[in-house]
């Protein structure tokens, strides 16, 4: 209540505090400048249970959700372009009545006409509808010119009930009591209803004129009479304001009774009038929008006012409105585009406008000053400064203006020492009095010797910096603070020192210096917000994280450790207070009328706040109020260009698993200040926050899903989560046939498995004892080998140390030479019986190798002997132990025979690789042959070599005829 006296006070005296305005002013909203509305002419307004406000046109129907109009027409399949009332049932269909008397209603997100609904091709009449009425029962009543109604049982039954000339007027309404039921009003009565006839009940006062009727909260009724405007709570009347105190009632067209029982009297062409606190019989009004023709009122759920008009599309009076007072054009400014404003020391207020005016607020008018000197039309006044003799310096597009306070705002042209036209952007005042300004390349400034001589030329600072600058600050100490293209730098004593390597924060653009008690700089930033800064570096950071409503600030004020800063969408109040800070945003939410503040100006009581369109002013001392979360619609869902139906169960395929989902926080506080999180409900990710209206969801898992979303305003909290559900559909190979499947087919998999398994582990077994098997034979090999070798030489050795002479005797020097050699045999013998069993694998090369060396040991001593050994094909293939040492014993035994028993002079040797299938060895002698048909081939060596042959396993064949020589022939395969 105490906030409201004051805000009242604000309104009340502004007036005696700006003499210069004509009228209060507050700030209404037109759709046709704000939103873009596609129709001037509105005929009625209606908010729906969603929170969509529906307007009624002569071009079909429009839904707006804060940001956008949706238009309806026939072709959306209305039954009538020209809408002249919207209605809504318990039932939630939205009903539009028309002129030429066809019905249509909207429900679940589709319009229902004569053409595709029983019930409404039920209630064609040729009469325009003019109102409507739910009664107790949930019937619905439709009233039509010509005194001709229609009713709808809640069983979708319709009865057409035709009164004739019993009521005189072409356009009545409905109203119902305890006492006598539902009533038709019109300006010959009130008419009972019975049995479908009407009968008149009498009553102390009777409605007077078309369309000025209201009603209450409470089912009561508000309607203009011939007395005044009366008040009618069931069957008691009462008149609240006489006639004498309305305004000229031939223009009276509409009652509205808003939320906090104030009553709007809106007219066809003089605008509206306000009683406030109607049920305490006020007898004074406030006037606004005057010379409009107004159709209808809505007071939504966010507490705004609209007021529908016919040629000027719908205005809309913020939830705040008595907080914030406005000034435009229609108070008298030159302009609604102002870039710059102050305060002098006689308290008027200066605006700096565009096309280079400045607007004077002074007690006695509004005066505007030229500070244009070529008429330039591209010209903004950037900044008003007044200094310590009351002259008010300008910073223009054009350079600087100076109005001389002692000759009665003399302008003077200031002249700049570099001879051309130049941008300024800040001026600024020393301790001793020298202008600073800013201009496009750096600082000049004026000495104070030279004003006091009228010389106004500017000149520039020794030792600066000729680069792009952007703002000054002079502090107490002298020091010339300033902000360049380079970041943050202080200038004392033709010194100049640079802060921007310090941090890279500062190098970034700085909008606006100024200082805190405590010396501490406040820096406004071009999208960095706010930085303090004090001995030489940055002590705090404060930005949109925080709580600051955007982070491109223009200006920073200080105010009795109140920080206010103008940014790009509103501006913020920084409060300290027991260590802690608070901010709090101002936005049109709160009534003010531009989040595009491009200056202000705060004194003890107000702000004065400088925007592209107009000025707002409010008390310093406001609180902010917190709005209602914003309702949350969802308002399309998509699928590759497809719109699907958000009402019936949404089902995608797995190769289609991208869904659009658009939706919409429904606000008309501030609409574009939104804040949305959504999130897939039971993902990990949790809720995702965003400022757009829309997300993209791309390759969704298979399954049942949520999508949840919701949204605050900027002096709200969170919303409730609003969700729609949908499903993607699994594959075939997912599907519980196919799975099930599958799961047979596992099983057998799984058995056939286990018994591969098995037999694999059978076979590792056999395979085991089969190798323990090989590994006896290949002991038994061995052990013949060494038998067969080393075993019989040895035996040999022995014989010939017993057939020696006793042991006195002294052997001849022949038997011992040989008995040397034939122990040197016996032990290479047993090395190449060592060389092969060693090795895990021997190549062809390594084989041949070996008969190379056996063949130079037997034939060294004979110097007639011939041999030759070939080789063909890759020597690097591998060859078992086993392999190679029987072929090697087969080769061996075969030259063997042929230096013991063929006669033969030559031998050759022939090994053919034929990688990757065989390996053939051929030894040929030409010795004198046998007849393999005579002789025996069963002999020990014979059957020796076959049996190695046999293990390997290679094919043995002996080629042989008398003086034919011999030829031996192995076959193996690799």
């Amino acid at each position: 209540m105490r906030q409201k006296i004051y805000a009242l006070l604000l309104i009340l005296f502004l007036p005696f505090f700006l003499p210069g305005l004509s009228a209060q002013h507050v700030n209404f909203q037109n759709s046709l400048t704000d939103q873009g509305i596609i129709n001037s002419t509105i005929y009625h307004s209606l908010q729906d249970s969603q929170g969509y406000i529906w307007f009624a046109t002569e071009s079909g129907v429009l839904r707006f959700d804060g940001r956008e109009f949706k238009h309806f027409s026939v072709d959306e399949g209305l039954s009538d372009n020209e809408v002249l009332k919207i209605y809504a049932d318990s039932k939630n269909r939205i009903w539009f009545l028309t002129l030429s008397g066809k019905l249509s209603y909207y429900l679940n997100g589709r319009i229902f006409n004569a053409g595709n609904d029983d019930l409404v091709r039920k209630t064609s009449i040729n009469s325009a509808f003019t109102s409507f009425y739910e009664d107790k029962q949930h019937n619905l009543w439709f009233a039509a010119l010509d005194n001709i109604y229609l009713k709808i049982s809640p069983a979708n039954e319709v009865s057409r009930i035709d009164l004739g000339e019993k009521l005189h007027g072409r356009e009545c309404f409905f109203y119902e009591d305890d006492k006598n039921g539902l009533m038709l009003v019109g300006r010959s009565g009130f008419y009972r209803i019975i049995d479908d006839k009407g009968v008149l009940v009498d009553y102390p006062y009777i409605f007077h004129k078309t369309k000025c009727y209201a009603y209450t909260p409470s089912g009561g009724l508000i309607f203009l009479a011939a007395e005044g405007i009366v008040s009618m709570q069931g069957s008691r009347q009462r008149l609240i304001i006489p006639k004498r105190y309305l305004p000229p009632d031939n223009q009276l067209s509409y009652l509205f009774l808003d939320k906090r029982n104030n009553l709007w009297v809106n007219t066809l062409g003089t605008g509206t009038y306000l009683f406030s606190n109607f049920f305490q019989k006020p007898t004074t009004y406030k006037h606004y929008l005057p010379g409009t023709i107004i159709t209808g009122a809505l007071h939504d759920n966010e507490d705004n006012l609209w007021f529908t008009t016919v040629g000027e599309g719908t205005y809309m009076l913020p939830a705040n409105y008595l907080k914030v007072v406005s000034l435009t054009t229609a108070q008298g400014l030159s302009s609604n585009k102002i870039y710059s404003v102050t305060k002098d020391s006689d308290n008027n207020l200066w605006l700096g406008m565009d096309k280079g005016m400045i607007n004077v607020i002074r007690s006695k008018g509004i005066e505007q000053l030229d500070a244009n000197y070529q008429n330039y039309i591209y010209n903004r006044v950037n900044n008003l400064q007044e200094d310590k003799d009351r002259n008010m310096w300008c910073a223009t597009d054009k350079g600087i203006v100076l109005f001389r306070k002692d000759k009665a705002n003399k302008k003077v042209i200031i002249r700049s020492s570099v001879g051309y036209e130049y941008p300024t952007k800040v001026v600024s005042e020393s301790i001793d009095r020298e202008i600073y300004f800013v201009y496009s390349s750096g600082i000049q400034k004026i000495n104070k010797e030279n004003l006091k001589q009228e010389i106004y030329q500017s000149e520039p600072l020794p030792n600066f910096p000729k680069i792009r600058t952007f703002t000054q600050f002079l502090d107490e100490q002298g020091t010339l603070w300033f902000a360049n293209v380079r970041g943050l730098h202080s200038y004392k004593n033709y010194q100049l020192t640079s802060f921007a390597r310090s941090d890279s924060l500062l190098t970034h653009r700085i909008t606006h210096i100024t200082q805190m008690p405590d010396q501490t700089l406040v820096l406004a930033t071009y999208g960095y917000g706010l930085i303090f800064f004090k001995d030489g570096k940055i002590i705090r950071q404060v930005t949109k994280k925080d709580g600051l409503p955007d982070n491109i600030c223009r200006k920073v004020i200080i105010n009795d450790n109140v920080i206010w800063v103008a940014t790009n969408n509103g501006i913020c109040r920084i409060t300290y207070k027991n260590g802690k800070r608070k901010l709090d945003s101002f936005t049109v939410s709160d009534g003010i009328i531009s989040n595009e503040i491009n200056d202000i100006f705060v004194d003890a009581e107000k702000i004065y706040i400088a925007t592209p369109r107009g000025l707002s002013i409010l008390n310093t001392n406001i609180e902010k109020i917190i709005s209602k979360p914003p309702m949350v619609q969802i308002s399309q869902v998509s699928t590759n260009n497809e719109i699907l139906n958000v009402n019936q169960k949404i089902s995608l395929p797995h190769d289609n698993n991208r869904l659009f989902i658009r939706f919409v926080a429904i606000t008309f506080q501030d609409p574009k200040n939104i804040t949305y999180e959504y999130r897939l409900k039971g993902q990990k990710a949790g809720w995702i926050r965003t400022t757009n209206n829309f997300v993209d969801l791309s390759s969704l898992s298979t399954g049942d899903h949520i999508f949840e979303v919701k949204a605050k305003k900027i002096n709200s909290g969170w919303s409730k989560a609003v969700n729609i559900s949908f499903t993607v559909t699994p594959p075939y190979w997912q599907k519980w046939w196919f799975l099930s499947l599958l799961g047979i087919c596992l099983i057998i998999l799984i058995v056939g498995a286990v018994r591969y398994v098995t037999a694999f582990q059978y076979q590792q077994r056999f395979r085991k004892i089969e190798t323990e098997q090989r590994l006896q034979k290949e002991r038994e090999r061995i052990a013949r080998d060494l038998h067969d070798n080393v075993g019989s030489q040895l035996a040999y050795i022995i014989n010939s140390l017993d057939d020696t002479p006793a042991a006195n005797e002294v052997l001849t020097s022949s038997r011992t030479s040989h008995l040397r050699e034939f122990t040197k045999q016996t032990i290479n013998q047993l090395r190449e019986t060592i060389w092969a069993i060693r090795q895990e694998n021997i190549s062809i090369g390594e084989l041949v190798t070996r008969v190379q060396k056996l063949i130079w040991e037997l034939t060294r001593y004979k110097t007639d002997f011939k041999h030759e050994i070939k080789v063909a094909g890759n020597q690097e293939l591998k060859l078992s132990p086993v392999q190679a040492l029987n072929l090697y014993r087969i080769v061996q035994e075969a030259i063997n025979n042929i230096f013991n028993h063929s006669q033969a002079d030559m031998v050759q040797i022939t090994f053919n690789v034929n990688a990757p299938t065989s390996l053939d060895i051929i030894i040929a002698d030409n010795g004198i042959g046998f007849d393999t048909q005579k002789t025996r081939l069963d002999s020990y060596g014979l059957l020796n070599m076959q049996e190695r042959a046999k293990e390997i396993p290679a094919q043995f064949s002996i080629l042989s005829s008398p003086g034919k020589g011999t030829r031996i022939k192995l076959k193996m395969d690799l």
